[in-house]
This record gives C-alpha cells, sequence and structure tokens, in this order.
C-alpha cells in the first residue's frame, strides 16, 4: 500500500483514523510539525508546533476582506433600556441588574457579534432570547455556557490562556498553573436551518442542534462590564470572516 506519510523526514508523525468513516471523507489525519520539547516552559516557550494534514484535499475559501468591508454588512438595533441606560465612549454599560432589549425583526438565519469587557472570574448573562441563553460560568475556570429549555450545557473551553507555562521554568513537579482568564474577548454565535455554532476570538466553541430559533425578544445585559462592540447580520459568517472581525 501507499506510504501516505512518506514525507514526514523527522520522523514526527502522529496518525489518526477516524472510526466509521467513508473513504471520500476525512478518513485519515496526521499531525506532525518540529519538536522543541514536550513541556512547554520559559526556556522552549515553543512546546511541540504542530499541523494537520489529509489524504483527502480540502476546499479552502479565500476571504478577500478587511474588517471594515465585513462590518459594514451588520446592523445595530435600536435598544429600549430595562434599567439606567449607560454609554461611555460608544460602548454599552451593563451591570447584574442592567439590560436592554434588542429589536432585531425576528430573524431566522443570524450571525449575533459582540465584544464583552468583564472582570475574569466574575459570571453572568450575555444575552438572551426565544428561550436561549448565553452566559460564562465564571471562577477560576470560567466557560462560555448555553441554557435551552432550563437545561445548561457548558463548553469545554476556559475563556482563558496558559501563556503563564511559557514564563515559568522547567519542571516535572507536579505543580499545575491556573489559567490566565480574559477580560475581554470576541464572541460570535450563527444559526440556520437547525445548527447554531459559537465561537470565541474566532474559534469553534460549541455546536447545537436547535429546531425553530427566532432571533426575537433579544435581551442584553446581565453581567458586569461592558460591550465595545455589538452587531447583528442577516446571515450566517463563515469561520474566516469570523476570524477578522476578532482581531
Amino acid at each position: 500500500s501507499r506510504p501516505i506519510t512518506h514525507h514526514s523526514q523527522k520522523n514526527n508523525v502522529r496518525p489518526f483514523v477516524i472510526p466509521n468513516a467513508s473513504e471520500d471523507s476525512l478518513r485519515l489525519l496526521w499531525m506532525h510539525g518540529d519538536y522543541y520539547d514536550w513541556i512547554v516552559s520559559e526556556d522552549s516557550p515553543q512546546g511541540y508546533p504542530t499541523a494537520i494534514h489529509s489524504e483527502k484535499k480540502m476546499n479552502i475559501i479565500n476571504v478577500n476582506r478587511d474588517k471594515n468591508g465585513i462590518k459594514e454588512e451588520a446592523f445595530i438595533p435600536s435598544l429600549k433600556w430595562l434599567g439606567e441606560k449607560k454609554t461611555e465612549n460608544e460602548s454599552i454599560h451593563f451591570t447584574t441588574q442592567t439590560y436592554a432589549k434588542a429589536k432585531t425583526n425576528d430573524l431566522t438565519t443570524f450571525t449575533i457579534v459582540l465584544s464583552p469587557f468583564m472582570s475574569g472570574n466574575e459570571h453572568g448573562v450575555l444575552f438572551s432570547f426565544d428561550g436561549l441563553t448565553c452566559g460564562v460560568s465564571g471562577g477560576l475556570f470560567s466557560k462560555p455556557y448555553l441554557t435551552v429549555n432550563k437545561v445548561m450545557h457548558q463548553s469545554g473551553n476556559v475563556l482563558g490562556t496558559s501563556a503563564i507555562w511559557k514564563q515559568s521554568p522547567r519542571s516535572t513537579n507536579g505543580k499545575w498553573y491556573l489559567p490566565t482568564l480574559y477580560d475581554s474577548f470576541s464572541y460570535v454565535l450563527t444559526y440556520a436551518k437547525g445548527e447554531l455554532r459559537t465561537y470565541v476570538n474566532g474559534l469553534v466553541d460549541q455546536y447545537m442542534e436547535i429546531n425553530q430559533l427566532t432571533l426575537k425578544d433579544l435581551i442584553l445585559g446581565g453581567f458586569d462590564g461592558y460591550l465595545k462592540e455589538f452587531f447583528i447580520y442577516d446571515r450566517v459568517l463563515n469561520q474566516d470572516e469570523i476570524k477578522i472581525l476578532s482581531k
């Protein structure tokens, strides 16, 4: 048989076979990269960066657009405040008791984009609509979550970074450093044809299948902090566009 990973000159391949995948799908994937150290530390901050390859050619969408061009498509809905309205330098400020209702035209295909600023370990609700609530759990390992029909679905990803490892001495002493939580981040939610996706800083975070979700009765707020940006699209942005907006 053909040695698919023959080009790995450094013999640092990690192959993965996806069970029950058809032959014309992404059945076989492998990772390879320059090996610096298996422990990320101050002495070797690059660790083991890798790339993902496949035996199947992937279709890549080339998005040749700038951030301002993507923003021009969006609309900013008018807000009706429930509590004291406070804006400062074009930012929308909230507390856990301050909310704003947004007029959104009952869209069934949409993208919500916002950039919340809040203390890293604070918990709170970012927004809610049509029986869905989006928030952050708070605490030392704060994570995003979605609540649908009173059932919480928490992300597996911490709203933070483990970059502190790059500033620490190399060691196998078992000490586990706490993540450095974000004070601000980009959060995007898309929905169309029963598929809901969320993105944090341009990367996919959660995926759910939800039937008949409509962007109606959108309520912003329920957290201590502010939104630097908030806008809506009447279509689903692709991930390349979302990455551009998150920069």
